[in-house]
């Protein structure tokens, strides 16, 4: 016969308190589940919609809805003396509360730990005939509602920081190992107009993006792709959400997703993008690489607006390039070493300033279990 490993389960209340109450550290632990029903504990619970239909046999199914989560956890409080019992029974029923939330903790070899946030869902069931002061012993059966039913890991975190170079070449790594599609969660730092990405992972297609208003210095954005919660926040409660042009993210990380990597990118400059194509975005960004990889980062960051201003404009004098054929005549004028070198004052205050800007992918592990499914 192998090892034997039992799940630990960790109760910590509204108050703070801690209470092994299965595990290894159960055992001395005053309170313990007993053997019974554990109610909804296991499988997320879900209700399943059908209806008839005349002249065919059986019903058709028309969905699944994931319900709250009632657990029921029978539980045994004990003392070795009276003033023992006393306080382990008072201090277990203080760790819950109907209005705030208690977290219920699970531990395996194999999963690790998850976690479900619970309140009281009625008062608790005492089980017994005799006074439980007389055995300095109680049976209890407790109720508990969990809102939100599915079990947490540890997030996930990805990071790209903006080095001055790597405009449109950043990525950030994902997966998804849970049964449950996950909506990432991105913090970005400022100065910086971040293009961020909306991969249809089940289809493979990473293309689709979405333009975020530029951050100046010291705003830092939390976007929350998951679309029943809002999209933008600033940390200097800027309308950022006013100027995302009607733009939402449409994908979720499907579940069992493997590690993958996908883009993001930094607008080159994000104070004229609205008057140059995508591609002309992305052409700036490789010639601002080649040009820094040509005469160096230090020489690069030491140059003043109106320097840089002068050799961008000059790319399109010299070159132009396929994607403004047909533009010429009204975007030259837009694109002059004065205007550029206004938008790198306006955005960044100095060369200097444009790298250091970070973007970080997290991701929010839910299951419907609290062990296994990987």
């Amino acid at each position: 016969m192998g090892d034997v490993h039992i799940a630990s389960v960790v109760l910590t209340g509204v108050d703070g308190s801690v209470w092994h109450l299965a595990g290894a550290e159960a055992w001395t632990s005053p309170v313990q589940i007993r053997e019974g029903s554990l109610g909804d504990f296991l499988d997320v619970p879900v209700n399943t919609s059908r209806k008839s239909v005349v002249g065919k046999p059986g019903t058709k199914y028309l969905g699944s809805r994931v319900l709250e989560r009632n657990i029921e956890i029978p539980v045994f409080v004990k003392g070795s003396t009276l003033e023992a019992f006393t306080v382990a029974d008072s201090g277990f029923r203080k760790a819950l509360d109907y209005d705030r939330a208690a977290r219920l903790a699970v531990t395996t070899q194999e999963s690790g730990e998850r976690w479900i946030d619970v309140r009281l869902a009625e008062q608790f069931s005492f089980e017994g005939e005799y006074d439980p002061h007389v055995d300095l012993k109680a049976k209890y059966t407790v109720s508990l509602v969990a809102d939100d039913p599915l079990w947490r890991s540890e997030t996930a975190h990805s990071e790209f920081v903006f080095d001055g170079l790597n405009w449109f070449d950043g990525t950030v790594r994902i997966s998804n190992p849970t049964d449950v599609p996950v909506w990432p969660k991105w913090v970005l730092t400022s100065p910086a107009k971040w293009i961020l990405p909306d991969p249809d992972v089940k289809s493979s297609d990473f293309d689709r993006t979405i333009v975020l208003p530029f951050q100046p210095f010291g705003h830092e954005v939390v976007v929350d792709t998951d679309p029943t919660v809002e999209m933008v926040t600033d940390t200097q409660e800027a309308l950022l959400w006013a100027q995302m042009n009607g733009q939402f993210f449409n994908f979720s990380i499907p579940p069992r997703t493997p590690p993958i990597d996908i883009p993001v990118a930094v607008d080159p400059l994000p104070l004229l993008a609205n008057w140059i194509p995508d591609e002309g975005r992305k052409w700036f960004a490789r010639r601002m690489k080649w040009f820094a990889e040509l005469v160096g980062l230090d020489t690069l960051i030491r140059m003043t607006p109106e320097e840089l201003g002068e050799e961008m404009a000059g790319w399109i004098r010299d070159v132009t390039p396929d994607w403004i054929e047909g533009l010429v005549d009204w975007l030259l004028p837009v694109l002059s070493a004065e205007n550029i070198a206004n938008a790198i004052v306006e955005q960044w205050g100095s060369v200097a300033n444009m790298a250091g800007a970070t973007a970080q992918v997290r991701l929010e592990r839910q299951w419907t279990r609290p062990w296994g499914l990987e």
